[in-house]
C-alpha cells in the first residue's frame, strides 16, 4: 500500500511534470509551486478538436472522489488519497517517468477556488501553449496547455490542465502523454476529461 500511495505521488509529479500537494500525497523536496497568471480568453471554450478518434469507453464510477468518468476500454484506473489515475495499460505508468497516456484527477485539499488550486501547480521551465476557461463536469473553471520536460529525462511531455471548484473544493484533472504520442492519445484523453461527472 506503501508502495501504491508513492506511485501515485510521483505519477502526479511526473506525470504531468508539475509538482502539487494533494491529500494523502507526501511531496516533500518537490520544487515550490508558483503561480500561473489568470487566463486571457475571454468566454468559456470547448477542448480543440481529436484528430483521432476516441475508443469505446466504459463508465468507472469513483469511491474516492464524487465523480463518474468514462475511459476506453483496456485502460486501467486506480484509486488512492484523493486521486484517480486512468493509463493506457500499465507499462504506461511503470517507470521513473511516464512513457505513454495518463489521466489524474485529483482533489486538492485547501483549495476552494481555481486560482488556488493553479497556486499549487509549479509549472517552472514550461512552454505554455493556452490558457482559456473551460468546463469539468459542468462546473466552470481554467485549462492551461503546455509542453513540460520529465524531470528525470528531460523528455517532453505535452501536457493539459483543467480546475475547477465544486462543492467548496478545487479538483485538477491533469492529461499527459509524451510529445511523439500526444496526437494519438488526445481524443481519449480529452474524451475522458468531457465525460466527467460530478455527484
Amino acid at each position: 500500500m506503501e508502495r501504491k500511495g508513492r506511485v501515485f505521488a510521483c505519477l502526479l509529479v511526473l506525470v504531468v511534470g508539475l509538482s502539487l500537494a494533494p491529500a494523502g500525497c507526501d511531496l516533500a523536496g518537490r520544487t515550490t509551486p508558483g503561480t500561473i497568471p489568470p487566463p486571457t480568453a475571454v468566454g468559456t471554450v470547448a477542448l480543440p478538436a481529436a484528430t483521432a478518434q476516441p475508443a469505446e469507453s466504459i463508465p468507472f464510477s469513483c469511491t474516492d472522489l464524487p465523480l463518474a468518468i468514462s475511459r476506453p476500454k483496456g485502460w486501467l484506473a486506480r484509486e488512492a488519497g484523493g486521486q484517480l489515475l486512468l493509463a493506457a495499460n500499465a507499462g504506461a505508468v511503470a517507470g521513473a517517468e511516464l512513457e505513454g497516456p495518463a489521466l489524474v484527477v485529483s482533489r486538492v485539499e485547501g483549495a476552494a477556488t481555481t486560482e488556488e488550486v493553479l497556486a499549487r501547480v509549479a509549472l517552472e521551465g514550461a512552454q505554455v501553449l493556452r490558457r482559456e476557461r473551460a468546463t469539468l463536469g459542468g462546473e466552470e473553471g481554467r485549462l492551461l496547455e503546455a509542453v513540460v520536460q520529465g524531470p528525470a529525462s528531460g523528455k517532453a511531455y505535452r501536457l493539459l490542465l483543467v480546475v475547477v471548484v465544486h462543492g467548496g473544493k478545487g479538483y485538477l484533472a491533469a492529461a499527459s502523454a509524451p510529445v511523439e504520442q500526444w496526437e494519438a492519445a488526445r481524443a481519449d484523453l480529452q474524451g475522458m476529461i468531457e465525460s466527467v461527472t460530478f455527484r
